[in-house]
Parts: C-alpha cells; structure tokens; sequence
C-alpha cells in the first residue's frame, strides 16, 4: 500500500499536481516526504499520534548559520499551505549534521 502512495506522489508531483490535495488527512509519511522533496539535501522523521498533530525532526546542511526562527520557516516554506490546514500542529526540531551528531559528510 505504501509503495502505491509513494508512486502516485512521484508521478503526480512529476505532472505538476499536488500530491496532497487540500482537505486531505496528512500522514507522518506523506509530511517527510514533503519535506525531503521540498527542502533539498534533508533528512527528516515526522512521527504523530492523530495525524493532526506532528513532530518533526529535520536535519540540513541549510540550516548552518541560521537562527532557529529562520530555520522553522524554511520547514513552514517547504510544506507550504498544509500548515494551519491540513497539518493542525507542528512541533520543529530544525538542526544541522553536526548538531544531530550524523557528522556532515
């Protein structure tokens, strides 16, 4: 089931469409995915009790030399305007390779 989702997200972002329309109940699974597609070069784990609300691990070399401010909009900018909608609450852990401890490389 997993890899039907994760095909019909590839090739509906592909044509252009979003993957998720509006309205539609948000998994952790779909939310890292975003993330991942949208926030290039990261790495992301997104865990939720009621997929309403989230927490969101999210590791980046873009992050380097950013205040956590800026860092929590870059995540808000890659999930655009499923925040306040479809994704209700989300906590943000917004850090780098070497503050993560997974080194850099």
């Amino acid at each position: 089931m997993m890899r039907l989702v994760l095909n019909r997200t590839l090739i509906l972002h592909a044509a252009g469409a979003d993957p998720w329309p509006e309205g539609m109940i948000m998994t952790p699974q779909q939310i890292q995915t975003m993330l991942e597609n949208n926030l290039g070069g990261c790495t992301a784990r997104v865990v939720s009790a009621d997929n309403t609300h989230f927490e969101a691990t999210v590791i980046s070399n873009d992050f380097a030399g950013k205040r956590p401010l800026q860092r929590h909009q870059m995540v808000y900018d890659a999930l655009g305007s499923k925040i306040g909608g479809d994704i209700h609450a989300l906590s943000i852990k917004a850090l780098t390779p070497e503050e993560a401890g997974t080194g850099g490389g």
